[in-house]
């Protein structure tokens, strides 16, 4: 017996000291976040001071009163953001899954030269290609447009791929079933695939709203009019004042920007982890 308890103890404690370590990174990662959140509750001065203060001795909301009396902060910033990620998501999930369910499941011409011609286009780092896209959209008439940010983004390689490896998952008795019941593949894809994906779906409606919410190079290029700029580019504009740079300021609107990302992984963590898990079982 003690034998056997000193063969398992140390594949015991590599455990133990494995998850101490992810949770000593995790609070180490959290840093910057307490020290965003406690900043916002500082006056300018208090902030020089003690800008690494986790926990204010008195909390000052004129940052936030600061913010919401902004004229462009909600009524502009946050709704043109909110309206840009919808759109990207709607079509993404048009487009690209589409895509990605007849590269899982349709047989036609050509299909792994595609992808493969598809899959190389992670290859091309994005913004290598800021000059050419701007040239194209100032003819197509789309600069100061939101649609600027929005069509390039329909189609995303990678999302594509993911979502193509969980459809490739599902089993063939599926397909084959419904196609003796008299279905088709529209009806196969709406009926039987959609549902069957709802992990992964919702792991793309995620990553797209977090890198779509957080894009910054893209419309601080492609959008001037203030009135019609998102809410990165804005907070920008949030912290410059006449005296110079407002930190505390910057980090209130931060922290109301980063709020419907953490609200919306607080309600979708586990399809999140679920959908990343089942996309990596078959290649």
């Amino acid at each position: 017996m003690g034998q056997l308890l000193n063969k398992h103890r140390p594949a015991g404690l590599s455990k133990g000291f494995g998850t101490f370590l992810v949770a000593l990174l995790g609070l180490v990662l959290l840093v910057p976040l307490f020290s965003m959140l406690a900043g916002s509750f500082l006056s300018p001065a208090d902030y020089l001071n003690s800008p690494l203060a986790f926990s204010p001795d008195k909390f000052y909301w004129g940052n936030y009163e600061s913010i919401f009396r902004d004229r462009f902060f909600f009524s502009h910033w946050y709704l043109n953001s909110v309206f840009v990620v919808a759109a990207v998501i709607v079509l993404r999930l048009l487009v690209t899954v589409s895509a990605a369910y007849a590269f899982a499941k349709l047989r036609f011409p050509f299909k792994n030269v595609l992808f493969l011609a598809v899959m190389g286009a992670l290859m091309i780092p994005s913004d290598t290609t800021l000059i050419g896209r701007f040239l194209v959209y100032k003819i197509l008439g789309l600069i100061d447009s939101h649609w600027s940010i929005i069509l390039p983004a329909v189609a995303d390689v990678l999302m594509l791929f993911m979502v193509r490896q969980f459809f490739m998952t599902l089993p063939k008795d599926l397909d084959e079933a419904a196609l003796i019941d008299g279905c088709g593949h529209l009806q196969i894809y709406t009926r039987i695939v959609l549902p069957l994906a709802t992990p992964v779906i919702l792991t793309l409606v995620l990553f797209t709203f977090i890198w779509t919410w957080n894009d910054y190079t893209n419309p601080s290029i492609f959008i001037s009019d203030q009135a019609k700029q998102l809410l990165t580019v804005g907070l920008t504009y949030v912290s410059n004042t006449e005296r110079g740079v407002i930190i505390t300021k910057a980090l209130a609107g931060a922290v109301l920007a980063i709020a419907p990302i953490v609200a919306l992984f607080a309600v979708f963590q586990k399809y999140f982890v679920q959908g990343v898990a089942m996309t990596g079982i078959k290649g």
